[in-house]
């Protein structure tokens, strides 16, 4: 059982019938090989993307992105490259998925409530400071 799958089942999503990657979003494009670091990739492949970005530049901002933080490259060529290439949608959706369980298993949890006035508390003694 590949990485993916093992994730997929324990994030709930089933792997594709045809042995691909799974995707927590159901679509996105065919993987048609190893994924990002498999056999033969080297690590800024575009193999197959007509992308105008690497699938390097894409996976360096791809918390960014998800956040909606990017700075240098724009959230359309972000997406474009994730929406063409099947070498890194895969890490698209788990990062997506990792971060919903993240919001999830914090979800229910409470800061104590001396905790934001002593973290005001510590910004200003960084800000006056320096």
């Amino acid at each position: 059982m590949s990485f993916f799958e093992r994730l997929g089942h324990h994030f709930g999503a089933a792997a594709p019938a045809d042995g691909g990657e799974p995707s927590a979003g159901g679509g996105g494009p065919s993987t048609g090989g190893g994924g990002v670091g498999g056999p033969g990739a080297p690590a800024d492949a575009t193999e197959g993307c007509a992308s105008s970005i690497s699938c390097q530049e894409a996976l360096a901002v791809v918390y960014e992105y998800l956040d909606g933080d990017l700075g240098d490259v724009s959230a359309e060529e972000v997406r474009v490259h994730f929406d063409i290439c099947g070498r890194c949608y895969p890490h698209l959706e788990f990062e997506r998925s990792f971060l919903a369980a993240v919001r999830r298993g914090c979800a229910a949890a409470k800061a104590p409530l001396d905790l934001k006035a002593k973290v005001a508390d510590l910004l200003a003694e960084v800000d006056a400071q320096g």
